[in-house]
């Protein structure tokens, strides 16, 4: 379970290009503020 996760996470990091394709308020929220936060 904790290897699909690990795989799906790093499949999504090189694919995704920008946060606007995640679902949740959360997880958008959690991108926005501390994934691509670059300051």
């Amino acid at each position: 379970m904790l290897f699909q996760f690990i795989t799906d996470y790093i499949k999504h990091r090189l694919t995704a290009k920008t946060r606007h394709g995640t679902h949740s308020p959360f997880v958008y929220k959690l991108a926005d503020e501390v994934i691509y936060d670059f300051t």
